[in-house]
């Protein structure tokens, strides 16, 4: 890479630019996939749906952003223990805001509606870190970018001495996130709530993890 690149704090200033960054390098993720089945909604609603998600992060957790330049092209967002599932307040906050994504996929709210239920149904018990997404613009794969986002807020996350818990929906992030240290603790399949599959992972409180050189 010609260009270096910083992982810093994202502020709230910044958070449309990380949404559209999420959005693009989600854009093919199989749980958005299905709930925006057609590309040019989810093209347009994703950013949207981003911006909302990041907005509570910022205020409830650490969201860090990868810096090339002054060009945000990767993203890792995490609560800390507590701070998910949502209040009900912060869900009552969250509802203009999801205006702009229902406009443009009128026909996604079941299905994000069924997506809510599964990620709060898999949240563990007892106090954790909680790890929401983690994005990467696509032409910088491969080149440890991704570690060092994931290791930003690991770094966190074993200063407080604790675990953290996480859900994919693709089978390569499951084994980019063993080599962080994360174990598969339970999977849902389709037949369970229509959804595709996703994987329950855990990383126990203890430990650093390795140094993985596969990322997502």
């Amino acid at each position: 890479m010609s260009e270096a690149i910083d992982i810093v704090a994202l502020p709230g200033s910044r958070v449309p630019e990380a949404a559209d960054a999420l959005a693009r390098s989600l854009h093919d993720d199989p749980v958005f996939g299905h709930i925006f089945p057609r590309a040019r909604e989810r093209e347009r609603a994703l950013p949207s749906l981003w911006s909302l998600t990041l907005r509570d992060t910022v205020a409830f957790g650490v969201v860090h952003m990868a810096l090339m330049g002054d060009e945000i092209v990767g993203v890792a967002a995490w609560f800390r223990p507590g701070r998910f599932p949502l209040t009900t307040g912060r869900r009552l906050r969250c509802v203009p805001s999801i205006i702009p994504v229902l406009a443009n996929a009128p026909r996604s709210l079941p299905a994000l509606i069924r997506l809510g239920m599964a990620l709060e149904h898999s949240c563990p018990p007892g106090p954790m870190w909680y790890w929401q997404v983690i994005g990467l613009t696509p032409r910088l794969h491969g080149k440890g970018i991704g570690n060092r986002l994931a290791r930003a807020g690991l770094e966190l996350v074993d200063q407080a001495g604790l675990p953290c818990h996480l859900e994919t929906f693709s089978e390569r992030n499951v084994r980019w996130c063993q080599g962080l240290g994360f174990e598969v603790t339970a999977t849902r399949t389709r037949a369970d709530g229509d959804l595709p599959r996703l994987w329950k992972m855990v990383r126990p409180g203890k430990g650093a993890a390795g140094d993985p050189t596969d990322e997502p």
